[in-house]
């Protein structure tokens, strides 16, 4: 493992001891959550850096078998280009980031996409943007005629499955990495990113 050093007034380095995450929403959820910019948007889209929106922090999922909102996804974001981005948040050593996050991360757009439309992601998003004017500016910005507009491209992207799934660690296990990987090469539309939150 790579070290991270501080460098001192007299010119020495010392070596940054890292942190493991002990508080999955204080460390990571409620981090990201006043800072959605830590999501790497320079790295997905160099050209067009996503601009992110939050949708929804805890954005149910309803079981298509009993109609019940069974699961709920830690972070619903949409960028400017009217595509929704679910971020799952796990602590490295939580023994759920290996296999069980990643059955979780499938089963929230494969029934999310059945259940969520174009009025309940506007209704939403309005809610958690807190400023009404900030709100229909950031819309504007993305160049959309109005809110219904895009949330309905939003919607239509959904279910067309052009989206992202980020999982949202402090540390990646190389397991979780391999099916990020394999994912990457199997799915069309869907890109699958992992964030590390690393901590010191």
């Amino acid at each position: 493992m790579s070290k991270v050093y501080m460098l001192g007034s007299d010119g020495g380095v010392q070596a940054m001891e890292r942190i493991r995450c002990k508080d999955e929403d204080k460390e990571l959820q409620t981090l990201l959550l006043r800072n959605p910019q830590i999501l790497p948007a320079e790295q997905i889209d160099p050209d067009n850096p996503p601009r992110w929106l939050l949708v929804k922090r805890e954005m149910s999922v309803t079981d298509p078998a009993s109609g019940a909102e069974r699961w709920s996804i830690d972070f619903v974001f949409v960028d400017h280009m009217a595509v929704l981005t679910l971020v799952e948040c796990k602590r490295c050593e939580d023994t759920r980031s290996r296999r069980e996050v990643v059955a979780q991360m499938l089963e929230y757009p494969a029934n999310g996409q059945h259940y969520w439309d174009a009025e309940q992601l506007l209704a939403s998003s309005q809610a958690a943007a807190g400023s009404a004017e900030d709100f229909a500016r950031w819309i504007e910005e993305s160049g959309f005629d109005s809110p219904l507009a895009f949330f309905q491209a939003v919607e239509k992207n959904l279910k067309e499955s052009r989206m992202r799934l980020i999982f949202f660690l402090e540390e990646s296990p190389n397991e979780l990495r391999s099916l990020v990987d394999f994912l990457n090469r199997q799915l069309t539309n869907t890109d699958v990113l992992l964030v590390e939150a690393r901590q010191y």
